[in-house]
């Protein structure tokens, strides 16, 4: 942190807990390297994410996702645009 803003942060010195509160640094699992636990040789501490798409192949299924693109796209037509994206998005993830 002390490389992103030094004049905030400081190597040996405690950070005052407001300033903490202002940042937030993100990890990737990937990022994460198991220098002190069982692999202490620094390898990576999470397995390896592996994508596959399923492919929908039932009537229902089909129906399904049909009717949830419908949904998503009648909440992204709200007058609330964070509303609507948020909803949208929601959908869309499950």
């Amino acid at each position: 942190m002390e490389l992103l803003d030094p004049q905030r942060f400081a190597r040996g010195v405690f950070p005052r807990p407001d300033s903490l509160a202002r940042i937030l640094v993100r990890r990737l699992k990937s990022e994460l390297r198991d220098e002190l636990g069982a692999n202490p040789d620094g390898t990576q501490r999470f397995a390896r994410r592996v994508i596959v798409s399923i492919e929908v192949s039932t009537h229902d299924e089909r129906e399904a996702h049909a009717k949830l693109a419908r949904y998503a796209k009648l909440r992204r037509q709200t007058r609330d645009v964070e509303t609507a994206r948020t909803s949208a998005d929601f959908v869309t993830l499950l």
